[in-house]
């Protein structure tokens, strides 16, 4: 029980370290491909760097209009192609998390051959909670903000370095509840491939992550140092498997703490799609 999870991980990934850089390092490199068809696009455009920080005015339509496109475009390759490989790596670590032997790679690429749909659901449905939950708690750091702005020319300037905290505190803030908030769907892709909807998946992570924010938080925190590692591509290489590994066991961990007795092996997705396409059978009675 004093076991750590990182101790746990390195446990868990024992003659499996190949396979685990190979599939963080496909999903690493698809999300890769994905910022530079963004990046080609703005510089294919004749965007500049301004434009693409700034968002344009209502007299630069032109200018706004290939914003809106290529950040449309982004979200909907995210959303069809990165999406169903993010929950593809996440159904690859809860396999190992619960103890099989030599997970294949492909793994990575199964919602992508049964369960596409409810994967993209999924991820619609994250962007939508991630939107609203951001809404409300970066507006108080927007409003922050933009005071900052009126009162920097009215402050004297020995005290002019107060005012930037004014709007960085509640922007902190901000980011941080609206990371708290969306930890209740930290455990969604993970419990898809035994859920038939994107909403049951969902159900399952409040369920799971109910009154466990803390364990999660801590989880993120005993794992400074090795962020750390990411900076580098070798330390990448041991620790991204390792982190996700750690992850997929904690949620495991945590569904069992949650129903005891209850917790049931991952269905593979092509038999549940099977069990979708057989025709239900009724009982014969017999008739005394």
């Amino acid at each position: 029980m004093g076991e750590t999870a990182g101790a746990r991980a390195r446990g868990l990934l024992l003659g499996q370290w190949g396979g685990a850089v190979q599939c963080q390092w496909w999903v690493t490199a698809a999300g890769l491909m994905l910022c530079a068809a963004q990046v080609g696009a703005w510089l294919i455009l004749g965007l500049s760097a301004a434009d693409m920080v700034n968002l344009a005015t209502a007299d630069q339509l032109d200018i706004l209009i290939k914003q809106l496109a290529i950040t449309g475009g982004g979200l909907m390759l995210q959303i069809l192609f990165l999406a169903p490989l993010q929950t593809g790596r996440a159904l690859y670590f809860y396999r190992i998390a619960q103890g099989e032997q030599t997970v294949p790679v492909s793994t990575i690429t199964a919602f992508f051959r049964h369960g596409y749909g409810k994967a993209v659901r999924l991820e619609i449905a994250l962007l939508f909670w991630q939107t609203l939950f951001g809404f409300f708690c970066f507006l108080p750091g927007v409003f922050a903000l933009a005071g900052t702005q009126w009162l920097m020319p009215r402050t004297p300037a020995d005290v002019q370095w107060l005012v930037p905290l004014m709007a960085a505190v509640p922007l902190l803030l901000g980011l941080i509840v609206w990371r708290a908030l969306l930890w209740r769907f930290a455990a969604a892709r993970y419990f898809l491939a035994k859920e038939h909807t994107a909403r049951g998946a969902l159900r399952r992570s409040r369920r799971c992550m109910k009154s466990n924010a803390g364990t999660w938080a801590w989880l993120y925190l005993s794992f400074a140092g090795w962020w750390m590692l990411c900076l580098s591509v070798v330390g990448c290489l041991f620790a991204l498997p390792l982190v996700e590994t750690a992850k997929a066991d904690t949620v495991r961990q945590l569904e069992k703490a949650i129903a005891p007795g209850r917790h049931e092996r991952m269905v593979p997705l092509g038999k549940m799609a099977a069990m979708k396409r057989k025709p239900a059978t009724k009982r014969k009675t017999a008739i005394a």
